[in-house]
């Protein structure tokens, strides 16, 4: 199950990453929230596809030989990276369960991000056409919100026969019948023994048989809950590669 044709694994460049942001507040903007006090679990989810290409457009230069991912700029890099973070917090709201300050907290954060990044992106020529939320309510004065606390690691976390432990509540193996389309590929079973409510990243170097590293490859996939397993794809466009070891497996 790899991300759908519509949604691409990557930002490259100021100017995409500026823009893609821009569509995602847009979005967010246009499902009539009124107070970012009043958040629901639905209005929540929207907070997810901000994280996502937040976190894309701040992901350069963490590829060692790679230049295609992510803004150029190391402002606009740097700004995007402080609107994927409580974008994130933002995204994970439990009707049952709601921090309304700690909501409107990340919120907040999310907001004072926006407003580097607008200028980040100004500084390089690529306006962005939304810039901020029309909803935020800022946090009481001298009543930031104590820290979430921190969920508990499971101590012997249940995971399936075969599988090994990636950590972030993940486990993964390879599959032994790869289907690929048209390009060698490399398939990796996933199977969550925690809940990742945003996406899936995983990365990879393309090798050979003796180990030689001939470029690398990607996939993302969306929200898993606990108990889910999916399916990613890893395809392999290096002539002289045959495999891919695994370098990466987070919930981002």
């Amino acid at each position: 199950m790899s991300a759908g044709a519509d949604e691409a694994n990557t930002i490259s460049g100021d100017a995409e990453a500026c823009e893609q942001i821009s569509a995602a507040v847009d979005r967010i903007n246009g499902a009539g929230i009124s107070s970012s006090a009043e958040i629901s679990e639905a209005e929540g989810s929207l907070f997810a596809p901000l994280a996502r290409v937040a976190n894309m457009a701040a992901r350069t230069g963490i590829w060692e030989g790679d230049t295609s991912g992510g803004a150029t700029t190391a402002e606009v890099v740097d700004a995007a990276a402080k609107v994927a973070a409580p974008s994130v917090g933002a995204a994970a709201i439990n009707d049952g369960v709601t921090d309304k300050d700690r909501t409107v907290y990340e919120v907040w954060a999310v907001s004072e991000g926006l407003h580097e990044l607008a200028e980040a992106c100004a500084a390089v020529g690529e306006e962005m056409s939304v810039t901020a939320f029309v909803f935020p309510t800022p946090p009481a004065e001298g009543q930031e919100p104590a820290p979430a606390p921190e969920p508990a690691a499971p101590e012997a976390p249940s995971i399936l026969p075969g599988f090994k432990d990636a950590g972030n509540g993940l486990a993964y193996k390879f599959v032994d019948d790869a289907q690929c389309d048209y390009l060698s590929c490399v398939q990796v079973e996933l199977y969550a023994y925690g809940d990742c409510p945003t996406s899936v990243y995983l990365e990879g170097s393309t090798i050979d048989g003796a180990g030689t590293v001939y470029g690398m490859t990607n996939d993302l996939l969306g929200p898993l809950r606990s108990g889910d397993t999916a399916i990613a794809t890893l395809t392999i466009v290096d002539d002289a590669a045959t495999g891919v070891r695994l370098n990466e497996i987070t919930c981002i």
